[in-house]
């Protein structure tokens, strides 16, 4: 999958890593022709505190993102910033199930993860 023209493998590492870098490859993806600028908004609107204080996104001083699609009794939709945070939250049983599943179902694909 990974060479097929209407297939763009976007991870949230790279993401992390260079921000700019990824949206303008979206952008071009896309076939969506845009200057710097508009560009640099994305980016700036894509920043995690941005997302995380506004209520269209996340829920916000007692504002829901688009009202029954999170159950936000259990906190907001964005927890933090940290690429391999899942680490935190798997026991050691779960990593290695989904990286076996991961390796089943999505190896194929041509996907990689950095894992570290």
């Amino acid at each position: 999958h990974k060479d097929n023209p209407n297939v763009l493998f976007l991870r949230y590492e790279d993401l992390h890593k260079d921000t700019r870098k990824q949206v303008e490859r979206v952008a071009e993806f896309i076939q969506w022709p845009v200057g710097p600028e508009v560009i640099d908004k994305v980016v700036e609107h894509s920043k995690f505190q941005k997302m995380a204080t506004n209520p269209a996104t996340n829920k916000v001083d007692g504002k829901e993102a688009k009202s029954g699609m999170f159950d936000n009794s259990k906190g907001t939709f964005f927890r933090k910033v940290v690429v391999g945070d899942w680490r935190s939250h798997f026991s050691d049983e779960q990593s290695q199930w989904f990286g076996t599943f991961f390796q089943e179902k999505l190896g194929p694909s041509g996907l990689q993860f950095d894992y570290d």
